[in-house]
């Protein structure tokens, strides 16, 4: 089920791929149109993003893989279900 693919990913290395690139939470979170605070606890897996926040987090981190397994689905709604379709 689209809806759920954010809960079917293991925690993503969001950490490692910011750390490896000297950038800060605020300097990722801005990227992604995200606020510091809810990215830094998506980053302790305190929080479980939508699809498009991880789609927006692996763009702005460059995780190939990741953006490539998220690109069949869109926005729906305010960003929580998410439907196959069109590249986003």
């Amino acid at each position: 089920m689209p809806g759920r693919i954010a809960s079917q990913i293991s925690e993503p290395p969001f950490r490692a791929f910011r750390l490896a690139r000297g950038w800060s939470q605020d300097y990722v979170a801005t990227r992604a149109q995200l606020d510091p605070s809810y990215y830094s606890r998506i980053e302790r897996g305190e929080r479980m993003p939508s699809v498009e926040v991880l789609r927006r987090l692996a763009t702005v981190l460059g995780m190939v893989e990741l953006t490539k397994l998220l690109q069949p689905y869109q926005k729906a709604g305010r960003g929580h279900e998410m439907v196959e379709g069109e590249d986003v």
